[in-house]
């Protein structure tokens, strides 16, 4: 019985040149009526192994949103650490392309190296973007034994403190919404997905508020994720396909400049605190 195959890639007209591949399904992060899509979600990487038996990963990883913060190549990082972890707790291995042959992505091969050879391989490809979408991504250097859910937590209780108390954080089991000081509305409600169980993922829904523009949508996938290392010594925050209900420019200008600031700060603060 053969096999199930589907590729990550955005080099569509070059993946069924190669003979092995041509029955292969073509998976796209970007948002394509031709193909069908990734986003980044656990919902979404779930969907993928359950389907298929062979995952084939054939491109650079990135969110394709309109807007990105920070070095792509973390980004990068990051999902190979979450697609393997999908593919040890689903017992399908991963693959990558190596000049048009398939070859296992080996686990005991540190990430880092992983990345720069995904980037030689696939050098970065103009594709269709995911227009007025967000992704911003930070790598902090970390020295103590926490899980990904402590530093959400840590973060939550930060965000706090430095806007000294203007924002406040209100969390109910795994929905936390973002208030300013005096207002009902919330500026953000997110939602933690506690049925991951990795301690060093966490993916966070961004479900809800009035800077949302997929406040009123049955499946937003916008996502913040902390995600950690393999031997723990970095920690990733990332936010990924966020669609801001800010006018584009006003965004890029205030709540977007916003954001990297505050990321930026809370690096700082996480360097300090280990």
């Amino acid at each position: 019985m053969s096999s199930r195959m589907a590729i990550i890639t955005s080099k569509y007209d070059d993946v069924h040149n190669i003979k092995e591949l041509t029955t292969a399904t073509i998976i796209t992060i970007n948002d394509t009526k031709e193909y069908q899509t990734m986003p980044y979600n656990w919902d979404s990487i779930s969907t993928l192994f359950h389907t298929f038996d062979k995952i084939i990963l054939a491109d650079t990883l990135c969110s394709n949103d309109q807007m990105i913060q920070g070095q792509p190549w973390k980004l990068t990082e990051m999902m190979i650490i979450i697609l393997q972890h999908a593919s040890k707790i689903y017992h399908k291995p991963l693959y990558r392309l190596e000049k048009q042959r398939i070859v296992p992505i080996p686990f005991d091969v540190p990430t880092s190296e992983l990345c720069s050879q995904f980037w030689k391989a696939y050098p970065p490809h103009k594709n269709d973007m995911n227009k007025k979408s967000v992704t911003s991504i930070q790598k902090v250097d970390i020295a103590v034994e926490k899980n990904t859910e402590e530093w959400v937590n840590e973060y939550f209780q930060w965000i706090q403190k430095f806007t000294k108390g203007i924002i406040k954080v209100h969390t109910v089991s795994s929905t936390s919404s973002f208030h300013v000081l005096g207002w009902k509305k919330p500026l953000l409600t997110l939602e933690t997905n506690h049925h991951l169980e990795a301690y060093h993922i966490t993916e966070i829904k961004i479900k809800g508020g009035f800077l949302n523009r997929e406040a009123n949508v049955h499946c937003p996938i916008g996502r913040f994720w902390f995600v950690q290392s393999k031997n723990n010594s970095y920690l990733y925050t990332a936010l990924t396909h966020f669609k801001p209900s800010l006018p584009w420019l006003v965004y890029r200008m205030s709540q977007g400049w916003i954001h990297r600031f505050v990321m930026y700060k809370f690096a700082k603060f996480v360097r300090k605190k280990t």
